[in-house]
């Protein structure tokens, strides 16, 4: 966007700034429910989900085989990476052949962007994006349109399972860069899409003075669903919780982009007296985990492949690995074992849900949220700070590693329950956890937090 539109947007009154942003929704409404392309999807999606095992081993080989023969035959990378191995198309027939092909991650498309991108598509056909660029240096992503519609479709699956549609009302808490200027001091903290009866929160406003109005509003607007950022929820939830406040009751709580921490689940559950569908994306289109109603993270295996790794390896179950994605819904840039930086523990158990979809005992973050002690051990971020909620004053917190041997902790605390044992408690909670090592405790009047992902711990080392 130019930055004409964006200044005038920025200088209308709000019902206006409303009516603009209905205007821009308006195209995902009309794509939602006037698409055939997107009826069709969704409808091979929602038969797809009872397939047998086997079956959806055809359906997986075959998209692979699709999408191999296209990056061959319009990205000129893939084109070489085949010509220099003296390998064919043909060669990739199954999930098992791709260990024939490197493996590649976020730098490698970096120094090549051009090269990764389908000859077969015109400007008119992409969108251009970008990844979030939370470890300071963000990958520009080219998605074909249809890619954008069949993510709708999967996200319409995902709400069938919670019982929700499209058409039920809809609170969003997460990244809304410019739908509400930061230096705006009073309400309305939202604006709200009119066709598609969402309302979207500001996330640059969710302070103590202004909760109760954010409380206030959902109680009004009175969402079916509610979705978001984990720790931008459970913000609200919490201050629910601390102040007594009720009366918000949505069918169905979806949760992505950042890691769901326990403590976040079990206060946000119990206070929107709601079930939360966790769900694993990314702006790659390369994979996604999606959680069903039996609490497991279910693989979509329509989306893509995805190789677990560890130590160069083919991990086996239980084993905390690298996930390597290969993509099949975008092949306007599509992305062929891609190490995407992530972490999960694969398994061979079946779901009482009745999907066959392969299972995920939990997604463990991303290796750049990963603490590597003194000693050789990796600590996810619910390792290192497991019953952090147990410490009644802590209000937020973030761990920084900047070394194997040097922790900075930052924290906001309720000084209603502060005691100054909790620092100790702090201190020595994460002693137990990463052994060796300086351990600094900052109070802090605020922890900032980026417009996309928060991040509640910080790796500043190498894996």
């Amino acid at each position: 966007m130019s930055k004409y539109p964006i200044w005038l947007y920025q200088h209308s009154p709000i019902f206006m700034q409303n009516f603009g942003f209905s205007i821009v929704r308006l195209n995902r409404y009309i794509e939602r429910h006037f698409s055939p392309f997107y009826k069709k999807y969704l409808k091979f999606l929602m038969h797809s989900q009872s397939y047998s095992q086997k079956e959806l081993e055809i359906l997986q080989n075959k998209k692979l085989r699709t999408i191999i023969q296209h990056a061959y035959d319009s990205v000129p990378y893939y084109h070489k990476v085949f010509r220099s191995l003296n390998l064919r198309p043909e060669d990739i027939k199954t999930k098992q052949d791709l260990n024939k092909l490197p493996i590649i991650d976020k730098e490698e498309v970096r120094k090549n962007w051009n090269e990764f991108t389908s000859r077969k598509y015109h400007w008119w056909q992409i969108v251009k994006a970008s990844t979030a660029g939370s470890t300071g240096s963000a990958l520009k992503i080219v998605w074909a349109k249809k890619s954008i519609v069949i993510e709708h479709c999967f996200e319409a699956r995902l709400w069938d399972w919670a019982g929700v549609s499209s058409r039920d009302k809809l609170a969003h808490f997460g990244s809304a860069d410019m739908l509400v200027s930061e230096s705006q001091s009073n309400p309305p903290f939202w604006r709200i899409s009119i066709p598609e009866r969402m309302i979207y929160f500001s996330p640059n406003h969710l302070s103590e003075k202004n909760l109760s109005t954010y409380v206030k509003k959902l109680r009004q607007f009175n969402p079916q669903i509610i979705r978001g950022h984990p720790s931008k929820i459970y913000i609200v939830a919490r201050y629910m919780e601390k102040t007594g406040l009720s009366g918000i009751a949505p069918k169905a709580i979806f949760t992505s982009s950042e890691m769901l921490m326990p403590y976040q689940r079990e206060t946000i559950e119990k206070m929107l007296n709601c079930k939360i569908f966790d769900n694993y994306g990314n702006n790659e289109h390369v994979s996604l985990i999606t959680q069903c109603g039996k609490g497991n993270y279910h693989i979509n295996p329509e989306y893509g492949i995805i190789e677990f790794i560890k130590d160069g390896e083919a991990a086996i179950n239980g084993e905390t690995s690298e996930m390597v994605c290969t993509g099949f819904i975008n092949d306007a840039m599509p992305l062929i074992r891609y190490r995407i930086g992530d972490l999960a523990i694969p398994t061979d158990g079946i779901c009482d849900c009745y999907r066959n979809f392969p299972i995920v005992t939990s997604i463990q973050g991303r290796t750049r949220d990963i603490i590597v002690t003194k000693d050789g051990r990796y600590l996810t971020t619910g390792a290192i700070v497991e019953g952090i909620d147990k410490i009644g004053s802590v209000k937020e917190w973030q761990v920084i590693q900047k070394s194997k041997e040097y922790y900075i902790i930052n924290f906001t605390v309720d000084q209603s329950c502060y005691s100054k044992d909790d620092v100790s408690r702090l201190r020595e909670m994460v002693r137990r956890r990463v052994g060796e090592g300086e351990i600094e405790i900052n109070i802090v009047d605020h922890i900032s937090r980026p417009k996309n992902k928060f991040r509640a711990v910080i790796s500043e080392i190498k894996l």
